[in-house]
């Protein structure tokens, strides 16, 4: 293999790694561009947040259907404390891979303390513990507690934690004891902020910063609808008319593939003149000098014929 085949095929290796990275941009650009366009729209309905945040995080066309009413949904207000705390179950769709899952959407967020402990982006960080009746399995560890971060959707008093219930490993059916909602301190504490018990499990209670005659008991965020996906069977999702769907959420992201154009678009006006310069430019110059050539030994040539026949006639004449 001569040195100009290595170069063309270190070369191709070149576009293919800044096509990829052109390429994984463009998906990122896109989810970003589809859920900042759609914002009011997404921020209007808990079903639809839950929804375009499963198109968005999984951005392979997995679908969400959302059980149409919330397990649970409490609005808490103590002074200038207040958060709306909804609970919702769903099942994702991927071609034939049907999920349970389950989502804790916190609005309208305030928590009044002047040293929170803040993240990268200045948002406010808050965990849940998620109390289960026995020990459970999750991502490698197995233990009854288990304390996830919300993560910060449109503004920092918009929260949302997403559980797949289905990962969820136990010897018996799986139900949620008790679910405690902290914020965290500057100095490492965490205190409670709201806690919610099932009360068909009688679980000990510390309490939170909020009176007693909130509702608390998320009874209804049962094992029963949790397993949606047992409860209809998977060939009952898709059109049920107890599940939330929003049929326009996926157009609305296939829209913004407009961006591949502009991204390749701009990748090949990049890759154009370095493209041009490495491989076609001598070849330019090539012909170019091979053409100079050849319109010299013409000229030479006719010069030559031109001295001949002036030659040629004064010799006629002596």
């Amino acid at each position: 293999m001569n040195k100009s085949w290595i170069g063309i095929i270190f070369y191709l290796i070149f576009v293919g790694i800044i096509t990829y990275f052109i390429a994984s941009y463009t998906e990122a650009e896109k989810v970003q561009e589809f859920l900042y366009l759609n914002r009011e729209y997404v921020k209007s309905d808990n079903r639809i947040l839950l929804s375009a945040t499963t198109l968005a995080n999984s951005n392979d066309g997995t679908k969400a259907y959302v059980y149409k009413d919330a397990l649970f949904e409490e609005t808490f207000v103590d002074g200038e404390n207040k958060v709306t705390v909804s609970i919702y179950s769903y099942v994702t769709v991927n071609r034939s891979k049907v999920d349970n899952y389950f989502g804790i959407i916190l609005k309208d967020l305030v928590i009044n303390q002047d040293d929170l402990l803040t993240g990268d982006y200045n948002e406010t960080i808050v965990l849940t513990d998620l109390v289960f009746n026995q020990n459970v399995t999750y991502n490698g560890e197995t233990k009854k507690v288990f304390t996830e971060m919300y993560i910060t959707g449109y503004e920092d008093s918009l929260k949302i934690m997403t559980i797949p219930y289905d990962k969820l490993q136990a010897e018996n059916v799986i139900e949620l004891e008790k679910i405690t909602i902290h914020y965290v301190l500057k100095n490492g504490s965490t205190p409670t902020f709201v806690e919610l018990y099932n009360s068909d499990l009688n679980p000990s209670l510390t309490g939170d910063e909020f009176e007693l005659t909130f509702n608390r008991d998320i009874k209804n965020v049962s094992s029963n609808y949790l397993k949606l996906k047992e409860k209809y069977g998977v060939n009952n999702i898709i059109g049920n008319p107890e599940l939330f769907f929003d049929d326009s959420l996926q157009s609305k992201l296939d829209n913004l593939n407009i961006l591949y154009l502009k991204n390749i678009g701009l990748e090949l006006l990049f890759l154009f003149p370095i493209t041009y310069f490495l491989f076609v430019h001598k070849y330019v110059l090539m012909k170019l000098r091979a053409k100079k050539q050849d319109k010299k030994k013409s000229i030479e040539t006719e010069v030559l014929k031109l001295k001949k026949e002036i030659e040629t006639k004064k010799g006629d004449k002596s």
